[in-house]
C-alpha cells in the first residue's frame, strides 16, 4: 500500500510512487510483449510503404534465401555478402523504426537532394 496520507500532507514517497504508478498505467504501450515464446512489436500507425511497418524488407540480392547462386562452368553458392544470411535487410526508408517519414529516408541522401532541389 502506498503510503499517502489523506488526513494531513501527503508524503513525497506517496506522490511519487502515484505518480510513477499512474504514468505506468495510462500510458499507451508500444513495447514488445510476449506472446507464447515469440515477441511481438507492435506496428505504428503510419505504416512506412515500402516495409508496411515491419522495419525489415526481403534482400534484394539473394530474394531471401541466404544464398547467391552462380553459374559459369559449375555451379556455386556462397552465403549472401549483403544480408549475411539473415535474409531480410534493415528498410532503407524507415531506417528500421517502421515509421512513415515524410522525404522518405533521414538525412542528407541522394533522395533529398532531388527533393530539395525541386523546391529551392
Amino acid at each position: 500500500m502506498l503510503p499517502i496520507n489523506f488526513y494531513g500532507k501527503p508524503t513525497i514517497g506517496g506522490v511519487i510512487g502515484f505518480l510513477f504508478l499512474f504514468t505506468a498505467f495510462m500510458r499507451k504501450k508500444t513495447y514488445t510483449k510476449k506472446t507464447k515464446g515469440l515477441f511481438i512489436k507492435q506496428r505504428p500507425e503510419k505504416k512506412c510503404f515500402k516495409c508496411q511497418g515491419f522495419g525489415i524488407i526481403r534482400c534484394d540480392l539473394c530474394s531471401g534465401k541466404g544464398f547467391v547462386f552462380y553459374e559459369r562452368k559449375y555451379q556455386r553458392s556462397d552465403p549472401c555478402p549483403k544480408c549475411f544470411q539473415k535474409r531480410y535487410d534493415m528498410c532503407p526508408f524507415c531506417q528500421g523504426n517502421g515509421e512513415r517519414s515524410f522525404l522518405g529516408k533521414t538525412g542528407s541522401n541522394k533522395y533529398n537532394k532531388k527533393i530539395f532541389r525541386i523546391f529551392e
